[in-house]
């Protein structure tokens, strides 16, 4: 999951991807394709995310020490990841299948980005096909 830092007091946009492992090949090919080069990329300290300062990404990780009950250190993604699961459960109330969860990240990354679009074009569905 890829989150954008907060634009005018709101969240960016996001990305979601299923990926088969957390290996660090894996994870750059993720990043690749849902992140624009020299992006600014801040993460947990996990070891996969080596190869990323190698391919153009500023690379800033952030440790996992909480200081405070309740405190977190990436918030936007723990939220985006709180609500997809909470839409999940209303939407498909709980009857998710496994073959469509790639669908169900795409269906909820295309609703989330275009909750407050100003643009025509993002109030309709993409009619490319997958």
């Amino acid at each position: 999951m890829i989150v954008e830092d907060k634009v005018e007091a709101r969240f960016g946009r996001i990305r979601m991807c299923v990926i088969k492992n957390a290996e660090d090949q894996t994870l750059l090919k993720a990043i690749q394709s849902m992140v624009s080069v020299g992006s600014i990329i801040r993460n947990d300290q996990h070891k996969s995310y080596s190869l990323i300062k190698e391919h153009y990404y500023e690379h800033k990780p952030v440790a996992k020490v909480v200081h405070k009950l309740g405190e977190d250190n990436t918030p936007l993604v723990q939220k985006v990841a709180s609500l997809f699961k909470r839409w999940l459960l209303g939407t498909h109330q709980g009857g998710m299948e496994p073959l469509y969860i790639p669908s169900y990240l795409y269906e909820y990354t295309f609703r989330f980005n275009r909750l407050k679009s100003k643009s025509r074009d993002k109030l309709l569905f993409d009619r490319k096909s997958n």
